[in-house]
């Protein structure tokens, strides 16, 4: 009776992040492998991060997204299963990440530096921001009093103009990223009008 060749083991390698990459906290990783299997079929691939499980795939092209990422070193390694149970686990990956250190954007587009605004009127002030991994707050201030807070897009602000004609108001922005790194906008002053008799 012919013997039954012994059921082989699936190949797998992660392809990736490649090995030694570096990522800025707090990252989101898609962690990539391809696997194949020289008697069978993979009927999964898990990915781990040292001996926890960050995620399984279960049809190729074999992916996971990994994300909330804190500083740290860590070792990858994903594990392929075929349809006969059998498992191969892929050479390791280091990685590290990184504290973020890259203070947001920001600035005032509207109103325009010098403009003159109407007082007793209701002002739209508003601000873009950006940030290498995202802005999480953006605040608005006028004459160094904080005006408002916002924490999505879009950074538009609404402005009671005081009564007082000719006065002067600086206007600045600070938004805040995920690390609570700061950027501060440049001031923008505006003048509401003077009185001017009819």
């Amino acid at each position: 009776m012919p013997q039954t060749a012994p059921n082989q083991p699936p190949v797998v390698s992660l392809t990736s992040p490649a090995n030694g990459s570096t990522f800025t906290a707090p990252a989101s990783i898609t962690v990539s492998a391809s696997a194949s299997d020289p008697d069978g079929i993979v009927t999964k691939v898990e990915f781990f991060q040292g001996s926890t499980l960050i995620g399984t795939d279960t049809a190729a092209p074999y992916s996971v997204v990994w994300s909330g990422v804190p500083v740290g070193s860590y070792t990858l390694t994903a594990r392929a299963t075929d349809n006969a149970a059998a498992s191969g686990t892929s050479a390791a990956v280091a990685i590290t990440i990184v504290p973020d250190t890259t203070s947001p954007t920001a600035a005032i587009t509207a109103p325009a530096n010098g403009a003159e605004v109407s007082r007793r009127s209701t002002v739209t002030v508003t601000v873009s921001a950006s940030d290498n991994i995202g802005v999480t707050q953006v605040s608005l201030y006028v004459n160094g009093a904080l005006l408002a807070s916002k924490t999505a897009s879009p950074y538009t602000f609404t402005w009671d103009v005081p009564a007082k004609p000719g006065a002067t108001y600086q206007l600045q922005a600070k938004a805040q990223d995920a690390a609570g790194n700061l950027g501060t906008s440049a001031v923008s002053t505006v003048t509401a009008s003077r009185w001017k008799p009819p």
